[in-house]
């Protein structure tokens, strides 16, 4: 149902007018479904078009997470971990962060959270 998916999400992103929160979850949605170049392409996109405005890290993370990225999802969940930002509170029980789970910096930044377990 992926193409349903990102019909819906493309509307989501018409709507919003190209909010980067929708851009991300259609980056995340063209990688799960090995469209990667796809997902390359809008990341690029959206760190082009913002580089004067302030960028969620945490979607991006997500998004660089499920493209197997695992240096630019650590370098996004650092930024996300600077600014505090809410949404990393669900750093131990996000799915899209399992591929990440076994790498030292996880580790690193789970502890640096209080995060234990």
């Amino acid at each position: 149902m992926y193409s349903d998916a990102a019909k819906q999400i493309q509307k989501a992103i018409e709507v919003s007018r190209g909010a980067e929160e929708h851009l991300c979850s259609l980056a995340i949605l063209y990688a799960v479904s090995g469209k990667k170049e796809e997902s390359y392409t809008i990341l690029d996109g959206i760190l082009k078009n913002d580089l004067n405005q302030y960028l969620a890290p945490y979607p991006i993370a997500l998004a660089y997470s499920c493209l197997n990225d695992r240096d630019q999802a650590f370098a996004w969940l650092e930024k996300s971990y600077e600014n505090r930002e809410s949404p990393l509170a669900n750093l131990m029980v996000e799915p899209l962060f399992d591929n990440l789970r076994s790498d030292p910096r996880f580790a690193d930044l789970k502890m640096r959270m209080g995060l234990w377990r």
